[in-house]
């Protein structure tokens, strides 16, 4: 309870900060921003400073219970309700944070930085500032596989691969294969590799289930399912017709 308290005092005069900011100027408050961060910041405030009493009082209310999901681990939650309170009010450097890290504890570490740099900018001299940019230092440093969103995931698998495998080769120009993005964002792949199996058909019916990718060769009757075992590589097996271990490195 006291946790929440203290929470609760902070997150009261960061709003009264908050206002402050507003009508006084955000160049007078962060320092020295990028100039297009500076513009959007200037508008986020704009916006606070026009917020009426009652609008002020139900953004404290989603920021109280934000803060009530995130110290119980319903993180996904918390998202709605600080997502709710900064709509109103996008310029609390807690709510802000705490949204942040609220992402990040679902992987979703580039939204996570964008309100862990609005809170650092906001308040920099505020417990939750110093903790985004403590933050932000983390997001800056190399991340794990397992720690990577679906979106982070989708990224590495995009590029042109070289097969091999069992059966398969060890992998060359013959036995490419690319994968992208189409216009909606989702995976597509194409190629004609031409290995023992494949007899130069080409890949259709990818899927991407947020960690690894499956598809099948057209009238092979084989099915393929990868995954990531680094940036460069991507290792898994194929079933159906024949079976055997199947990977591919990035060109």
């Amino acid at each position: 309870m006291s946790g929440f308290v203290n929470f609760a005092e902070r997150l009261v005069a960061a709003c009264l900060v908050s206002f402050a900011i507003a009508e006084s100027g955000f160049s007078q408050t962060i320092g020295s921003p990028a100039q297009g961060q500076q513009s959007a910041y200037a508008e986020l405030s704009a916006r606070s400073a026009a917020l009426t009493p009652e609008q002020k009082s139900q953004a404290l209310t989603f920021f109280k219970l934000g803060f009530d999901l995130w110290q119980s681990g319903d993180f996904s939650a918390a998202q709605i309700a600080f997502k709710q309170g900064l709509d109103i009010d996008p310029v609390n450097p807690q709510a802000n944070y705490y949204y942040g890290d609220s992402l990040l504890k679902t992987k979703d570490r580039k939204g996570a930085a964008e309100f862990f740099a609005r809170s650092a900018a906001l308040g920099p001299a505020t417990l939750e500032g110093i903790k985004s940019q403590a933050a932000l230092k983390d997001l800056s440093k190399p991340v794990a596989l397992a720690d990577m969103s679906p979106e982070e995931v989708k990224d590495l698998y995009v590029g042109a691969w070289l097969m091999g495998g069992s059966g398969l080769g060890e992998g060359d120009e013959d036995m490419k294969f690319v994968i992208a993005k189409d216009d909606k964002g989702d995976l597509i792949v194409s190629g004609s590799p031409t290995c023992f199996f494949c007899g130069g058909t080409k890949f259709a019916n990818m899927t991407f289930d947020g960690r690894n990718i499956h598809f099948d060769w057209v009238g092979n009757n084989l099915f393929l399912t990868y995954h990531l075992v680094g940036p460069k590589r991507i290792e898994g097996d194929y079933r159906g017709r024949a079976s055997g271990v199947a990977f591919a490195v990035k060109k």
